[in-house]
């Protein structure tokens, strides 16, 4: 790296060891270097506005013929993926006042995940009870 780098001159000690480094400190200086590139990571990621300290949250929820809230808002959110766990029901996803008739279907045993959005995540069922599974980060 040099000086006009967007995130600073770094002669990473762990750099450093790695070019001058024998077989008997590769384990050291191994761990160096990941300390290093975690730390650059973070910056990066500072840099750009992204946390470097995501939270994964995972759980499951049964879905009813009333919408039930999956996921609550979170603006941190960058990722997420719901899963229908059940073997023969549909579940259908949406805002508050999704229904079976306005709602995105999701099969028995398929999954659906988007980018970017950090609304609420609602689902229903025209029957039954399935169990939805959520995952956030």
């Amino acid at each position: 790296m040099n000086d006009t780098t967007t995130f600073g001159h770094r002669e990473d000690a762990a750099i450093t060891d790695l070019e001058s480094a024998g077989p008997a400190s590769d384990t050291h200086t191994l761990m160096g270097l990941t300390k290093g590139l975690v730390s650059l990571l973070s910056d990066i990621l500072n840099a750009v506005g992204e946390s470097p300290a995501m939270s994964l949250t995972a759980g499951s929820v049964t879905v009813g013929t009333t919408a039930v809230q999956l996921l609550a808002a979170n603006d941190a959110r960058r990722f997420c993926e719901i899963r229908n766990d059940d073997d023969t029901i549909a579940i259908y996803i949406g805002g508050p006042g999704v229904t079976s008739s306005n709602g995105y279907k999701i099969a028995a045993g398929q999954a659906f995940g988007f980018d970017d959005y950090g609304g609420a995540v609602y689902a229903v069922a025209a029957t039954g009870t399935p169990v939805a599974m959520a995952i956030e980060w």
